[in-house]
């Protein structure tokens, strides 16, 4: 069995794929997972304690990695694992430091750029952090934006301010655009300004790149609270864990 897991600032994504008597070329996903922390693979994983697991992992949070490479070790230590590298990525990364980009970034832009190969990418990463990356035509990674996700603003108005809330709970989005409390005023300004810098970034690198609408991915567990107010482009919710399997047995 194989389980890549991707590892970001608010918990860890996990995909995984039985292997059949085809191997690992035609997989079967089996299940994914967004776990806040490695102890609740405990329970997810407490059917599975026969079969040697081989883990795929791409990290930009450094002690929830080690967490999770220490649980392994102590709770599984027949499986293997396989941290994804930047030199892992058949990328070329064209910004002033290349391993420097955050590995969710690469791996992303990497998975949507060869779904197209010949064509430039644009990917679109919400999370804790929004990214707005680009791949030209060739497979060259050019750079990117990167601005508070929706958590980060919350938190920024309430510990910088005297009276405004920190909302723990986001909500959905506000169907009008305006809020008749202060609760609501934040959460439609904040997912409005979200919305529209996504907009914006992505109208400026099309002009910029010609990329046409096809080309254009989202991803990332903030996506589908914005995307009513998001133009139609594509939702790709697994992209990074699909990525780092395809990385795994290309």
């Amino acid at each position: 069995m194989i389980l890549c897991a991707d590892i970001g600032n608010s918990g860890i994504r996990i995909g995984a794929w039985q292997k059949t008597d085809a191997g690992f070329d035609a997989p079967k996903l089996l299940w994914r997972k967004s776990l806040r922390k490695p102890l609740e693979l405990d329970r997810e994983l407490a059917g599975l304690s026969k079969t040697k697991i081989h883990w795929g992992v791409a990290s930009v949070n450094a002690p929830l990695l080690n967490l999770l490479t220490d649980w392994l070790q102590q709770n599984r230590s027949g499986d293997s694992i396989r941290v994804i590298r930047h030199t892992d990525i058949p990328l070329f990364v064209d910004v002033e430091k290349p391993d420097g980009v955050g590995i969710d970034r690469l791996i992303s832009s990497w998975a949507a750029w060869k779904n197209e190969p010949g064509h430039p990418s644009i990917v679109v990463d919400a999370g804790s952090a929004v990214t707005v990356d680009l791949v030209d035509a060739s497979g060259r990674f050019e750079g990117g934006n990167i601005f508070p996700g929706t958590s980060a603003c919350l938190r920024s108005l309430s510990e910088n301010t005297d009276q405004l809330p920190r909302l723990e709970n986001f909500g959905e989005f506000p169907p009008v655009p305006l809020g008749r409390s202060t609760s609501d005023a934040i959460r439609s300004g904040v997912y409005r300004m979200q919305a529209a810098s996504i907009t914006s970034i992505v109208r400026q690198l099309q002009e910029y790149a010609e990329v046409g609408e096809s080309q254009i991915l989202l991803t990332g567990g903030g996506i589908p609270a914005l995307q009513p107010m998001l133009p139609p482009w594509q939702y790709a919710e697994h992209l990074i864990v699909d990525g780092i399997y395809d990385l795994l047995v290309k």
